[in-house]
């Protein structure tokens, strides 16, 4: 197949007219403009030297003699026959990639491959009043209060994805609550609501312990809180639910007393209200 460029062409060397025809569907697919292929012929080629033939080199192939040339196709006419084999790559493509996926099914299934984690590790959650009560915290006035907390283990980094606090106020007119998502080097333990314990598993098999420890409520704050994010959220029914982005999640440092260590939600609310929390993380 030959594609203009220079005088007499630059010339892409195939073994069938039909897979000439294909080069050129595939690169009109992709954009090429059909009128820079001057058409297919058949000749004798010889193969060109490491770096290629020059043109002060075009007799030492038969192909580039014109009187060696058995032409198949014009531009039009290559243009014309390349169009149906569009349709054939295409097909030929999914059905490649659709015979990859399941043969990688199969090598997962199997146990043949490195394929191990197509599914994202184990998840566990955490809220206001542990997970047999549906106990709010009280906010008093104007004092700050973690209403959740999760606390990193020493052998494993949890990913925060996802929290969420809601208010049961039913005034219009109350002022907002500052919502804060705080990190802390625990340092000092602060008081929850009851003993810290490890979070309620929502996904992963086999069933497993979470390495990170929660808790809620808390009565005495925890120690060294340095503020990450933080939000006015309205008290009279105000809910907020943040997703963090894939790749983005805010991790749990394994290492003791630096910040990082744990990650919480701590609310200070003008006026007394209650409120609902939680706070979901993978391992």
């Amino acid at each position: 197949m030959a594609h203009g460029g220079f005088a007499d062409g630059v010339y892409m060397p195939f073994n069938t007219k039909e897979e000439a025809e294909r080069q050129a569907a595939w690169e009109i697919h992709h954009g090429a403009d059909p009128e820079v292929f001057e058409g297919v012929f058949a000749a004798e080629y010889k193969p060109g030297p490491k770096f290629g033939w020059k043109l002060d080199e075009v007799d030492e192939s038969p192909h580039h003699d014109p009187n060696n040339r058995e032409k198949i196709h014009t531009n039009k006419q290559l243009i014309k026959a390349a169009v149906p084999h569009i349709d054939v790559m295409l097909d030929e493509m999914r059905k490649a990639e659709e015979d990859r996926l399941l043969d990688m099914h199969k090598q997962i299934e199997e146990g043949r491959t490195d394929y191990t984690n197509a599914v994202p590790g184990n998840a566990y959650s955490w809220c206001t009043g542990g997970t047999a009560t549906a106990t709010p915290a009280a906010l008093s006035a104007a004092t700050a209060k973690t209403v959740c907390y999760i606390v990193t283990s020493t052998i494993c980094q949890p990913a925060l994805v996802e929290f969420s606090v809601s208010f049961d106020g039913v005034t219009a007119s109350a002022v907002p609550v500052l919502v804060e998502l705080i990190s802390s080097t625990t340092g000092t333990a602060g008081t929850p609501r009851a003993t810290l314990a490890a979070g309620k598993q929502e996904r992963g098999w086999p069933a497993q312990t979470s390495q990170t420890t929660a808790g809620d409520t808390y009565s005495a704050e925890p120690g060294t809180q340095l503020v990450n994010r933080k939000w006015y959220l309205t008290p009279n029914g105000g809910l907020m639910v943040i997703q963090l982005p894939l790749g983005r999640e805010a991790t749990g440092i394994v290492t003791a007393t630096t910040d990082g260590k744990a990650w919480g939600l701590r609310c200070t609310a003008p006026a007394t209200v209650n409120c609902h929390s939680y706070a979901h993380w993978e391992e």
